[in-house]
């Protein structure tokens, strides 16, 4: 079949634009992805694709063609117009797909649960990526097998509750840009106040139960417990956290997941509602 069409412009809309080209008797037409100067993508609209699409099934149009703006230059001598290329076409790509999810019959919470559990299986990838590299440089653990498998087990727990934070930070933010920055900026205080480096009594005195009751300390002493891997003579303190950092470890993770799981779907919500 012969497509014969113009460019036209989305000001008013996809459906407008479906109209204009069946009034002028095209088959098809070319659209910018966003603005052809500045590289702003217009939000998109579900009902006035679904009207635009309605029109494109009665007519039989033909294939659209989708023009990238002019701002796109990859193989440009400057690197932020590079870098800007590439972001782009990446945000394009992405672009819509929530959109298309929410017009799928599933739960409110499954985009989310499918992204953290893909996040937790590439966690774990990571996770058994530096456990064989600490087996070769001399890491050894000094407990029975169950007790290891638990260690395992809790880590993996605490690393899921985490990315549910993450993702509570990614819906609340605007751009990748800055929730990469956002999912990151809070957890350097949270790692270097605790006892994961350093024991918590060389800290000043009244940081020490801000350290104590720090979940990454509770989790960091659960499983130096767990593996066998406590120093002799190891005085952990008074408090109650590090008295019992199991306990205290799940009560984190799931008060955290308890928080952070209805949080993160409450924001998907009103994130795919816009």
């Amino acid at each position: 079949m012969l497509t014969i069409g113009c460019h036209l412009s989305t000001t008013k809309g996809y459906a407008a634009m479906g109209e204009t080209a069946r009034s002028i008797g095209a088959n098809t037409f070319a659209v910018f992805t966003r603005n052809p100067r500045g590289g702003n993508a217009k939000p998109l609209d579900l009902d006035d694709v679904a009207g635009l699409q309605r029109i494109l099934d009665e007519d039989g149009f033909g294939r659209l063609v989708a023009h990238a703006p002019y701002t796109y230059n990859p193989c440009s001598a400057k690197e932020r117009a590079r870098a800007f290329a590439l972001e782009a076409m990446a945000e394009d790509l992405q672009r819509g797909i929530i959109d298309r999810f929410r017009s799928l019959p599933m739960a409110k919470g499954a985009v989310l649960a499918g992204r953290t559990v893909s996040d937790f299986i590439f966690s774990t990838i990571t996770v058994t990526a530096l456990v064989l590299t600490g087996l070769l440089v001399g890491w050894r653990t000094h407990a029975p097998f169950p007790s290891i498998v638990a260690g395992f087990a809790l880590l993996a727990l605490f690393a899921y509750a985490f990315l549910w934070i993450g993702a509570v930070i990614g819906m609340s933010v605007r751009s990748p840009e800055v929730a990469q920055t956002a999912g990151l900026i809070w957890l350097f205080p949270l790692t270097f106040i605790s006892n994961a480096f350093v024991p918590v009594q060389s800290m000043p005195s009244w940081l020490q139960p801000i350290a104590e009751w720090n979940p990454i300390s509770c989790v960091v002493q659960a499983l130096r417990e767990l593996f066998g891997n406590l120093p002799p003579g190891y005085n952990p303190g008074d408090s109650f956290p590090m008295q019992n950092p199991i306990l205290m470890s799940l009560i984190w993770c799931f008060g955290l997941l308890a928080v952070f799981i209805p949080l993160g779907v409450s924001r998907y919500r009103k994130a795919a509602s816009r």
